[in-house]
């Protein structure tokens, strides 16, 4: 663990990985990226030009999230996915429901991106995502969260995020 990782982990509870003023941030932050309902428009729409139409769609994103992406904010979420993903060791083990109302937007963000990335290679990973054989793809403790939080980012009607 790098010290500035540590650095976040100032509580006393081991459950509790960030301090939540930060975590509530980064959460907040997250919810703003949401890009699920722009998605689920273009899926409905067909594949042919999908590519065009996430350009068209969700223009201005690709940067907003990649700035996210390196922020400190980012750090402190996945930071706090991967703490609660060795708490809970088992892969069948679910996440409470604080626990998920804080990560199912990094989960859906995750998605996110790895859906543009056709139409955004320039798309920065930063604390989000890991560059994998096949582009961009999300860490174990992120992609974790939809079974651990029963979540379907994309599935229609679309859960809200955030409260």
């Amino acid at each position: 663990m790098t010290a500035g990782v540590a650095a976040l982990f100032i509580s006393t509870d081991p459950v509790d990985a960030a301090p939540k003023p930060l975590l509530e941030r980064a959460v907040v932050s997250a919810c703003r990226l949401d890009l699920r309902g722009t998605l689920v428009s273009i899926i409905q729409h067909g594949e042919d030009g999908s590519v065009a139409l996430i350009r068209e769609q969700a223009a201005g994103w690709p940067a907003r999230f990649s700035r996210f992406a390196v922020s400190p904010q980012a750090k402190v979420l996945r930071a706090y996915a991967e703490a609660r993903h060795r708490d809970l060791p088992s892969a069948s083990s679910a996440y409470d429901a604080a626990t998920c109302r804080r990560l199912k937007p990094l989960a859906a963000l995750a998605q996110s991106a790895v859906i543009v990335r056709e139409a955004y290679p320039a798309l920065k990973p930063g604390h989000l995502l890991l560059r994998c054989t096949s582009g961009l793809c999300a860490p174990p403790a992120v992609a974790a969260i939809a079974d651990r939080c029963d979540f379907v980012p994309l599935a229609i009607p679309l859960e809200p995020l955030c409260p």
